[in-house]
């Protein structure tokens, strides 16, 4: 029977790779839709949808975007690329591949747009590794009584172990629930 165990752990191991992949991929896709997108409200659920995949590489992105640090490159044969630049390098958005690319004027972001990535950051945030990000995002999070949120904070409270950010989830549901009441 233990002879299986190393080959269940690198299964396990591999799905789990497999599964980040996709998560990657598929945030990578979101936000280069999102960017290039011309419609304030199809770029607000896009970026809605960017903090339910859990990606770590969606926080950066949308920090640079926030930041005037995103931009949108034009290759000869007219496509759009979106790629942000940090330390002077190019990154492509949508596959994190390094990108020749001139471009100086930033992709420009609304207030909409911006509360929308706040809001997804902090999203991102509570299932985050660091406590006290995750109860101050869910602390944030329960002050706005949304009842959007209640999913988020039930399910991270079945998971939590950190008793303050236990604490902190009973709180944000409680204020939730009692302003939806």
């Amino acid at each position: 029977m233990r002879a299986w165990f190393p080959i269940v752990f690198v299964a396990v191991a591999i799905l789990v790779a497999a599964r980040v992949e996709a998560d990657d991929a598929t945030a990578r896709s979101l936000l280069a839709k999102a960017i290039l997108s011309s419609n304030v409200k199809e770029q607000v659920e896009l970026i809605g949808k960017l903090a339910e995949t859990g990606s770590e590489t969606v926080p950066p992105v949308l920090n640079a975007w926030r930041e005037g640090k995103v931009f949108v490159h034009q290759t000869p044969d007219g496509q759009k690329v979106p790629f942000l630049r940090t330390n002077g390098k190019a990154t492509r958005i949508d596959d994190g591949s390094p990108i020749e690319a001139p471009e100086t004027t930033p992709v420009e972001s609304t207030t909409k747009l911006r509360k929308a990535m706040k809001n997804a950051l902090d999203v991102l945030t509570i299932a985050g590794p660091d406590p006290q990000g995750r109860r101050a995002a869910i602390t944030k999070l329960g002050m706005t009584q949304n009842a959007a949120y209640l999913p988020i904070f039930e399910a991270r409270l079945a998971i939590e172990k950190d008793p303050s950010v236990l604490t902190a989830l009973r709180e944000a549901i409680a204020i939730t629930q009692l302003a939806a009441a």
